[in-house]
């Protein structure tokens, strides 16, 4: 079976999201999103249905990235307060509706406009105004992820 996240060549269906991809792991905004920032992190190098299956260097660089985006965030918001990790892994009864590995991220400031799990408990996604209204652009925070990656682990 082939799932979303593998399709045209790892990109799926975000191949025209602003997103980076560092050492085969994109890191991206979901179609819908439950929050302000809410980033979605998977490996388009090899398919996994879940995340204990990823290697330690997949691991690692997971690590490493989510190290990465945290600095960034605290740097870029005076009111940031850390960020949540989500990721369902099983059956659709566990939560995993999308068969590939993943990870949801929301990071968090006190003034975000509403909390994630009030949006995902009424369904009430985030909307083009609010994602236009961002302190700080996507695509910015997405290239200052790639170039301190890039620059602390000394990649070409």
């Amino acid at each position: 079976m082939i799932c979303d996240f593998c399709k045209k060549n790892g990109l799926g269906s975000f191949v025209d999201r602003p997103h980076i991809i560092i050492d085969g792991f994109m890191v991206t905004r979901p179609t819908k999103s439950f929050h302000d920032y809410h980033l979605l992190i998977f490996n388009t190098n090899r398919h996994r249905a879940h995340i204990h299956q990823y290697s330690k260097k997949d691991t690692s660089t997971l690590t490493a990235i989510l190290r990465i985006i945290d600095d960034v965030f605290a740097d870029a918001l005076s009111d940031y307060q850390g960020y949540n990790l989500m990721s369902n892994n099983g059956t659709v009864f566990a939560g995993q509706k999308i068969p590939h590995a993943h990870i949801h991220l929301f990071m968090r400031y006190t003034s975000e406009s509403m909390s994630p799990y009030v949006r995902m408990n009424t369904g009430d996604f985030v909307n083009d105004k609010e994602t236009e209204m961002l302190k700080i652009p996507l695509a910015d925070v997405l290239n200052q992820i790639k170039e301190t990656y890039e620059t602390t682990y000394h990649i070409q």
